[in-house]
């Protein structure tokens, strides 16, 4: 347990604590951006990071043109992931989300995705909120497409795992579609 009780919490939702990117969590963020298979879904190329190339990115978060929140587990004060908003522009932006090996495919993405969603529409006022997904990551893609998330494009074969050709898939939902 990283400390719960000294976290500025941001926003939550029933299992989990969204807060702010912060130095305690570094090693954390450098096991889940260096692991391989985490890697091949959220980057065009393997790259490792080290110890201060993390400390530079956490000291970059809020300066980016992103708003970077972790997620921490409320059960055991955990590190599950991080989120990102990117502006794009007053009424839109893009999400970023990642989540370690260890609470995959137990329902904190999508428990992750509605909050973040929501946040965004109801406290950050977009109207519109987009994504990008590599084409072979369908437990991903499978989450947004449950949350509402709709394709309106796909740039092929922008990298290759495994030797397979992966597609870029770009992906949005609309506030007044989220809440129909």
């Amino acid at each position: 347990m990283k400390g719960c009780d000294n976290m500025n919490i941001l926003f939550e939702s029933e299992r989990v604590y969204f807060v702010n990117v912060d130095m305690k969590y570094i090693d954390d963020y450098l096991i889940m951006i260096n692991n391989p298979n985490i890697q091949d879904f959220v980057s065009m190329k393997p790259t490792i990071y080290n110890y201060e190339d993390e400390v530079e990115w956490v000291k970059s978060c809020g300066y980016n043109g992103e708003n970077t929140y972790s997620v921490i587990n409320k059960a055991d004060g955990n590190f599950i992931g991080n989120v990102s908003f990117k502006i794009i522009d007053d009424v839109s932006a893009e999400i970023g989300i990642c989540i370690t090996p260890d609470f995959q495919d137990k329902h904190y993405g999508t428990e992750i995705l509605k909050r973040l969603v929501e946040y965004g529409f109801n406290d950050l006022n977009f109207d519109e909120i987009c994504l990008k997904v590599f084409s072979h990551n369908a437990r991903a893609i499978h989450c947004y497409k449950k949350i509402g998330f709709i394709e309106y494009d796909v740039i092929k074969n922008v990298k290759k795992s495994n030797g397979i050709a992966v597609d870029d898939i770009h992906m949005k939902i609309k506030k007044m579609d989220y809440f129909k």
